[in-house]
């Protein structure tokens, strides 16, 4: 036993410098994390990218009403190899030359779609459709950065404050183990009884040293997202705004200053009515019935296409010939006709290729319902559930604070005792501990329920990000 005792002292020993220079803390909070997110994001940048990669495709399905002017210019030599017997003939798109020369052609087309039932129209439709679908996405990665920054930040925050208790719990414990082993010697305490106080401060060193790395990590996930390294020897997270300063106000346990630990309190109270949410104001709402409505624009766009299109074109021909000399015959170009006209376009048959089209738009569109329906579910239990955490938290808030009142009274009690030697030290000391722990308790109920209320207002807001396109 002795063996075991001497282990645990020398272990916890080392472990006994444990503490944090705040000398040099750096503060952040929660917006500043968040702007460093905004403004880092790969996420919003690469939506910023599909933005402007979808007004380009408005730009081209505007194109479609405006005529298309193609010039083409051949320079070619034709060898008559009958010495000229033969003549000029043409057979399906080929033209055998009766003649040996030089010939250049230069020629303007110009066509213009007349009419085809609206077709251009709904592929412009589709294209503004797509940039708003895209700047929807926008906004639904914006919310989606600000949960996972509102998640970790919580976290973070949680363990710095367990981390802080513990480092205030362990010379607490020490004292006692250091107070155990002085009874121990003077033959009023047991092996046991030292050995127990020993692996107290043992395990407190460990869960100060778990929460270390824990916390090291979180401050990585943070960096991951603003691109900044942060010491978590020197960081000191700060508390949401919408807890009142009070609420972080420090324990302070010498007797000449009294209770000086001040319960925390919310400014902001949540709005915890899910009846007010509209689900349809959503982005991935939004963006599911959007990529239905171009679906169905598609699948108008080819049902139009079994209808004829209407078009009027010309060509203005340059045409210059000279049978021994090339350059002689570019000098020859001029003008030698000119054509205007109009055409229709229709397909009968394409193999039902239209037909299998169709049913598969139709098939898409009514998956897209189904899918958008399952997100609709699955946002809306989410958003209850945040509802019922944060009511949970709300609750759980007003219980600690009670209880964390009555520890405080009878501490005082017990601390008067004391004064009055009608109660020994060890049991002050272990009311002590008793009370930080509380206070990160409570601590850890109203960040959780601030948390929980700013992710129902997350869901909540509305977008800012998908202003109306000009025609």
């Amino acid at each position: 036993m002795k063996k075991i005792v001497f282990i645990l002292t020398f272990y916890v020993c080392l472990l006994s410098n444990i503490g944090i220079d705040t000398a040099f803390a750096e503060k952040i909070d929660y917006n500043y994390i968040l702007d460093k997110a905004k403004e880092n994001s790969f996420d919003l940048k690469i939506s910023n990218i599909d933005i402007d990669i979808s007004k380009s495709g408005v730009k081209e399905a505007r194109s479609l009403y405006y005529p298309t002017l193609k010039s083409q210019f051949y320079s070619e030599y034709a060898h008559d190899m009958t010495n000229g017997v033969q003549t000029f003939s043409s057979v399906g798109t080929s033209i055998v030359n009766s003649s040996t020369k030089y010939q250049d052609l230069f020629t303007l087309n110009l066509s213009y779609n007349l009419y085809d039932f609206g077709i251009k129209g709904k592929k412009l439709d589709i294209a503004k459709k797509d940039v708003s679908e895209k700047k929807i996405v926008y906004d639904k990665n914006l919310k989606d950065l600000k949960l996972k920054i509102i998640d970790i930040y919580t976290r973070a925050l949680i363990t710095h404050k367990e981390l802080n208790s513990k480092k205030e719990i362990y010379p607490i414990y020490k004292e006692l183990f250091a107070m155990e082993e002085k009874l121990y010697t003077a033959g009023t305490s047991s092996k046991i009884e030292v050995a127990d106080e020993a692996i107290r401060m043992a395990k407190t060193a460990d869960e100060v040293d778990a929460l270390k790395t824990r916390f090291k990590l979180l401050l990585k996930d943070l960096s991951y997202f603003t691109q900044e390294n942060y010491d978590s020897d020197t960081i000191e997270l700060v508390d949401y705004s919408e807890i009142d300063e009070s609420y972080v106000s420090n324990v302070n346990f010498e007797k000449d200053q009294g209770e000086t630990f001040k319960l925390g309190v919310v400014k902001e109270q949540a709005k915890l009515d899910i009846g007010d949410m509209d689900y349809e104001k959503t982005p991935d709402y939004r963006i599911y019935q959007l990529e239905i409505e171009k679906k169905e624009t598609e699948l108008q766009i080819l049902k139009r296409e079994r209808l004829p299109v209407f078009g009027m074109y010309s060509s203005y021909n340059f045409y210059g010939t000279d049978k021994n000399d090339f350059l002689d015959s570019v000098n020859d170009l001029q003008d030698r006709s000119v054509s205007v006209g109009v055409s229709a376009t229709l397909t009968p048959f394409d193999g039902f290729k239209t037909s299998a089209n169709i049913k598969k738009l139709e098939l898409e569109i009514e998956r897209l319902k189904l899918v958008r329906d399952q997100k609709m579910a699955e946002l809306k239990n989410r958003y209850e559930k945040l509802n019922e955490e944060a009511l949970y938290y709300n609750g759980q808030s007003g219980t600690q604070e009670e209880l964390l009142v009555k520890i405080q009274n009878k501490l005082s009690m017990i601390e008067k005792m004391a004064q009055q030697e009608l109660i020994d030290k060890p049991t002050l000391l272990n009311q002590k501990a008793d009370l930080i722990q509380q206070k990160v308790e409570l601590e850890k109920a109203i960040i959780n329920r601030v948390a929980a209320v700013k992710k129902l207002n997350v869901y909540s807001e509305d977008s800012e990000t998908v202003p109306k396109l000009d025609n």
